[in-house]
């Protein structure tokens, strides 16, 4: 796409939260295809300092600042659907409320077989806790914020690729320090341990685990879409679909791939580093909502559903997604088709 240094000039400007391979939207029209910033908030140039511009251009490729807003985890929040995603269901779909018993809640993925054991796909952060979880630990349908309790258990996690952040003391103590010094000078800007500080942060392509399921208690079909048939890629301007807990079956339009962003994991503002992963614009309608992560995102074909990604993040205006490929060679797993 672009080289390290030059991407490390983009996230020394302010709000800068990612990049990846995409389209190019002038207004309200796509004009073709270059590099999408994501930014927090996209600002007026007169509001912004001369190095604090995203140039126009960045190694020949043409340029995009989108807003975003702050990407986080998409764990829990009130339900947006109709159907009751959030009750007890036996056998349940993919689509429904599930998580640690731990956790809040999220959504169950896809099914797939890691080394000859049945297996249920979704998030860590949804069924391991975001590394605090131990195999064997129990899997609830319901999820705990939906009512679930240890005799609603379905599955145990089986495992887990950890997720790594920038979170050690050394970074905390800088983070910290930088925040004093901010703050006895009169400012309200506040440093996160994120690249615009350090530069260098461990780089995470997956947020994914799998869980061992009891006898017949999980369907394959994904609620209210259909059977998965086959694994793809995706392109930008494809449209793709999920079916979740908090939303339910929505459509939107991938803006960019090979997108790389910091993710706020947590309440206390730690961050991660994704890399390798898929942009999806909230378009033509709101794609995802707390809640939603672990779904499988699906894009349509003549023969019907082709899993894409695993949904694991997003804002207000965005969702993100791992590549499929990088969750199945992570996991060792082979989708149930």
């Amino acid at each position: 796409m672009i080289s390290k240094e030059a991407k490390k000039a983009l996230y020394k400007k302010k709000n800068v939260l990612g990049m990846g391979r995409g389209l190019l939207v002038r207004k309200g029209q796509i004009t073709g295809e270059g590099l999408v910033i994501t930014v927090r908030k996209k600002l007026p140039l007169d509001q912004l300092k001369p190095q604090d511009v995203v140039p126009r251009e960045v190694e020949s490729m043409p340029t995009d600042v989108m807003e975003v807003g702050d990407i986080t985890f998409l764990e829990v929040a009130e339900k947006l659907v109709a159907i009751d995603r959030t009750k007890r269901y036996r056998p349940f779909k993919m689509g429904v409320s599930i998580g640690h018993k731990d956790i809040t809640a999220g959504t169950p993925g896809f099914l797939a077989h890691h080394k000859g054991e049945l297996v249920l796909v979704s998030c860590n952060h949804v069924l391991a806790n975001v590394n605090k979880g131990k195999i064997g630990d129990a899997i609830l349908q319901p999820g705990p914020y939906d009512g679930g309790k240890l005799e609603d258990k379905v599955a145990e996690l089986l495992k887990f690729v950890p997720i790594k952040t920038a979170d050690c003391p050394y970074s905390r103590a800088v983070t910290h320090i930088l925040n004093f010094l901010a703050q006895a000078v009169g400012s309200k800007f506040r440093f996160k341990y994120g690249i615009e500080v350090f530069g260098e942060m461990p780089e995470n392509k997956v947020d994914c685990a799998i869980a061992k399921l009891r006898n017949n208690t999980a369907d394959p079909e994904l609620l209210e879409l259909g059977h998965i048939i086959s694994v793809d890629t995706v392109k930008p301007g494809e449209s793709v679909m999920k079916s979740g807990r908090t939303t339910g079956v929505t459509e939107g339009l991938v803006r960019a791939v090979d997108y790389e962003c910091q993710v706020q994991i947590d309440k206390e503002g730690h961050i991660a580093y994704f890399v390798d992963q898929i942009l999806i614009d909230h378009k033509p309608q709101k794609f995802s909502a707390p809640g939603d992560s672990g779904s499988a995102v699906v894009k349509e074909t003549k023969n019907g559903l082709s899993l894409i990604g695993l949904l694991f993040a997003g804002s207000d205006k965005v969702t993100i997604a791992n590549k499929i490929f990088n969750v199945i060679q992570l996991l060792e797993i082979e989708v149930v088709i």
